[in-house]
């Protein structure tokens, strides 16, 4: 009787640590990184950002240069369209942003150099969220990237890739 005890005590614990161990990843995925390319001149930073602002229709609300010459482009909040795998989730309204970072790569801050320098170089970033109001809330939340999403943040991805390798695909 006692080691069916053990042995049933055994099977609990190790069913919680499995449950335990596959739940752990903070939450909500609704955020989408990509590391754009390893070296850009500052000022190909600034004018494609823009020009895929402006194709995509996001408008900036922060331009920002930080302490060490850290660079980042934010923009505003955009309302969107729901997607067929958003339909069954009782979602009121979805809005997604974009940042845009660069940072130097080497020492010495882009503005100690000047952005529009042909040799500030700067490694530069990809960043989108994702959030909605639930039916029932009236507060944003985190809202996954699901496949629909994800595919057209790839789009705008691969047009900032493309135009900061010289590759013009923006039409």
């Amino acid at each position: 009787m006692r080691k069916l005890i053990i042995f049933i005590l055994c099977i609990g614990l190790t069913a919680l640590t499995v449950h335990c161990a596959g739940s752990g990843g903070g939450g909500v995925k609704n955020v989408y990184r990509q590391s754009v390319t390893n070296t850009v001149p500052g000022q190909a930073y600034k004018s494609v950002s823009q020009k895929i602002f402006d194709k995509y229709q996001f408008e900036i609300e922060i331009d920002q240069t930080e302490t060490g010459g850290d660079m980042y482009y934010e923009t505003l909040w955009k309302n969107r369209g729901l997607l067929p795998s958003e339909d069954q989730m009782n979602i009121q309204r979805a809005r997604i942003k974009l940042r845009i970072n660069a940072r130097p790569k080497s020492s010495g801050s882009m503005s100690d150099r000047g952005l529009d320098s042909e040799v500030s170089m700067c490694k530069v970033e990809f960043i989108a969220y994702n959030e909605a109001i639930f039916a029932g809330s009236p507060e944003w939340q985190p809202l996954e990237i699901h496949p629909e999403l994800k595919e057209y943040l790839k789009r705008v991805y691969g047009d900032l890739y493309a135009d900061l390798q010289g590759v013009n695909v923006i039409k």
